[in-house]
């Protein structure tokens, strides 16, 4: 049976088809979710009748079993959560932050990409150029990431969940996995969407393995066996963000 296609988002992670490393990474990943403080407390979501292009399953099956057309998942895009983010410059009037003040707050204190809030079983050593993307309006002047230091603009910083999901901030320490970027920028918009939008039908610890498993091992195994590669799992979280599409 596929559980992709009705796993409530409040459940535990799928078990996959991983290798030991992959399993261990995940025990660390849920035990450090159990002692984040409040900021990084889980939101959860209700469950909806997904389109079975909503789940990495459906989606890698759907264009050769199925057809009917694939159906809107109901995801937000990058653009909207970083507030169309520019250099040194985030609208924090934007309605992604107004609307959701734990994000608000996350970006304000430049809460890493790899950290309780975003990804924590991540290993890749992810950079960002400390002015490179910060709120504009902050009036916090010397932190990380924000305006206000004038003599550090070639201080590396760890990949800010803001930076990972901002289209005009540039990530260092790229692996070389294919649409490596692409992958950090939608899977920090995934992550953000099972958190915060209801009704999007991705877990916040299934888009967790999703990104992670893609980022370190190069490759996602779905409950159903389908091994999806990076440009698979790309294409698959940019079809749960306005763009519905079956997989090749």
């Amino acid at each position: 049976m596929n559980h992709d296609q009705q796993q409530d988002p409040r459940s535990e992670a799928p078990q996959d088809a991983l290798n030991a490393h992959g399993r261990t990474r995940r025990r660390l990943s849920k035990a450090a979710l159990g002692t984040a403080p409040v900021l990084m407390t889980l939101h959860s979501a209700p469950l909806k009748a997904a389109g079975a292009n909503c789940m990495p399953s459906g989606w890698v099956s759907g264009n050769t079993s199925r057809h009917d057309e694939p159906q809107e998942c109901g995801g937000r895009t990058p653009g909207y959560w970083s507030g169309s983010a520019n250099n040194n410059s985030t609208n924090l009037n934007s309605a992604a932050f107004q609307n959701h003040p734990t994000w608000r707050q996350a970006v304000e204190e430049g809460i890493a990409f790899a950290s309780d809030y975003g990804f924590p079983g991540m290993t890749n050593d992810y950079r960002q150029h400390a002015e490179s993307v910060g709120p504009g309006n902050s009036g916090k002047p010397g932190k990380p990431g924000k305006p206000g230091k004038s003599d550090n603009s070639a201080e590396e910083i760890p990949l800010t969940m803001l930076g990972a999901v901002a289209a005009s901030n540039s990530v260092l320490g790229l692996t070389g996995v294919p649409h490596e970027r692409q992958i950090i920028r939608f899977g920090a918009a995934a992550l953000l969407n099972a958190r915060y939008t209801p009704g999007y039908p991705l877990s916040e610890q299934m888009v967790r393995d999703i990104v992670t498993d893609t980022l370190v091992d190069g490759y996602y195994i779905a409950n159903s066996g389908d091994r999806l590669e990076p440009e698979q799992v790309k294409a698959f979280l940019e079809n749960t963000m306005d763009t519905p599409t079956w997989g090749p």
